[in-house]
């Protein structure tokens, strides 16, 4: 049995030895008996993605701020026409309109007839004041001939006559005393001629007195009194004038009228509007805009307007879009409210149209204001821009077939466009001209990934 396991240890070591002989054999002289044959339909894989490409471009981009607004007539503002844009017709009195003379949609320049009210009171008025006036006029004309050089000279006669009267009755007055005294007149005698010259001086005094009144007539009171009817009477007169060719209501200003509110027969009052008057070629869109950006705003910053009939595209377009849509309106900034409304947080702004801008009063618009430009930087389209697999945002670069990644920094956004900044702008690395993917750029694994291009893009305008 010991027999029989030695030999078995024997041959098991022959056995090794011979393995380890034949394998350093293989592995030095005939290595390819160890590796596995690789079929020619199995070549070794190779990264190659396909990219369509673009060039960095230098554009100028702007910075907006959109809001909502509707449009108007243009208000007074410093610096701007003195004269309003529109108006609300009102009746100078209460009254009942006659006739209509504007309809709705008709152009009327100023100080055309509008609207005519019943004048029959006014005219019966103005007949009563003139009336008055004559009445007035013939009382102050009297007053003032009521004394006439004849009369005052009839008055002086009398009064020399009562002045004769007067010394007379004393002469003989002074004879009866003296005879009294010597007792040759009686006592009958006395009083009978003292009563005489009392008679004689009264009579003077009425003459004198009378020979005054009409020196001295008519008195300034008199007269100052009937002069005041006639002014009063004239101004009477004067009123109804006035009040008359107001009956005809005109238009204060040149425009379209857009509103007519009455028909003939309806009675109105001064607080009723009859119609509006708007001058359509002078228009303002006034929008309320966030305080948090109205730091950014100012008078004179240029203002795309967007409402019926246009677009929000107010640069270059492809043939289609240009020939299917309509520029948006070109407008500026006129006002920036300096008071911020509490209830929403927003301030007033207003854009002055266009004459030519073919908007309505009250039409709703959109207002692109143009804050801020940044003159020939570098873009390319938002497509080129992308996060990689750490997040940051990249260009991928195109050098000798292989990508290159740039870190970049979005800067303004502007129809389909981004601005390129960050270090490798400032550095170089980033210049007009490059190229760079744009669609199949997304995800691109790593740097130097082979690429192949199978188009170009083309930067959007």
């Amino acid at each position: 049995m010991k027999i029989v396991v030695k030999i078995v240890k024997v041959l098991s070591g022959i056995l090794l030895c011979g393995a380890i002989i034949g394998g350093a054999w293989v592995v030095f002289w005939h290595p390819e008996l160890i590796k596995p044959e690789r079929k020619p339909e199995d070549p070794e894989p190779v990264t190659d993605v396909a990219v369509q490409i673009v060039k960095i471009e230098k554009k100028t981009l702007y910075r907006y701020i959109e809001c909502y607004g509707t449009v108007g007539p243009e208000q007074r503002r410093v610096g701007g026409n003195a004269q309003s844009a529109s108006a609300r017709i009102a009746a100078p009195v209460a009254g009942l309109v006659a006739d209509v003379l504007c309809v709705v949609g008709q152009q009327v320049e100023k100080g055309a007839p509008l609207f005519q009210l019943d004048d029959r009171i006014a005219r019966s008025e103005e007949a009563k004041a003139d009336a008055a006036l004559s009445s007035a006029k013939a009382s102050l004309a009297r007053l003032k001939a009521s004394t006439r050089p004849e009369q005052i000279a009839v008055a002086e006669i009398a009064l020399k006559k009562a002045k004769q009267s007067v010394e007379f009755a004393q002469q003989s007055d002074n004879r009866t005393q003296a005879m009294a005294k010597d007792q040759l007149a009686s006592v009958k005698q006395l009083e009978d001629s003292a009563q005489q010259l009392a008679a004689a001086r009264e009579d003077q005094t009425t003459a004198e007195k009378q020979v005054a009144l009409l020196k001295n007539s008519p008195s300034p009171e008199e007269l100052a009194e009937a002069a005041a009817k006639v002014v009063e009477a004239e101004k009477a007169l004067a009123a109804t004038h006035l009040l008359i060719p107001m009956l005809t209501i005109k238009s204060p200003l040149s425009g379209t009228v857009v509103k007519v509110n009455v028909n003939p027969g309806e009675p109105v009052d001064t607080t009723l509007v009859l119609s509006e008057i708007v001058d359509l070629k002078r228009l303002e869109v006034s929008a309320l805009v966030p305080a948090s950006e109205m730091n950014g705003l100012k008078t004179g910053q240029a203002v795309a307007i967007v409402g019926a009939g246009t677009d929000s595209s107010t640069d270059e377009k492809s043939d289609d879009a240009a020939e299917n849509s309509t520029p948006a309106i070109k407008a500026t900034l006129v006002a920036v409210s300096l008071q911020v409304d509490p209830k929403n947080d927003t301030v007033m702004v207003r854009a002055v149209l266009p004459a030519d801008s073919g908007l309505k009063p009250g039409q709703a618009a959109k207002l692109k204001i143009t804050v801020d430009e940044h003159r020939d930087c570098l873009v390319v389209p938002e497509e080129c821009v992308f996060k990689d697999k750490d997040g940051v945002e990249v260009i991928a670069g195109i050098e000798d077939g292989k990508s290159v990644l740039h870190n970049v920094t979005p800067g303004f956004r502007e129809k389909g466009l981004v601005e390129l900044t960050g270090k490798e702008v400032k550095d170089g690395d980033i210049k007009e001209g490059g190229i760079v993917a744009s669609a199949g750029a997304y995800g691109l694994p790593d740097l130097g990934t082979k690429v192949h291009v199978v188009g170009s893009a083309g930067g959007k305008k």
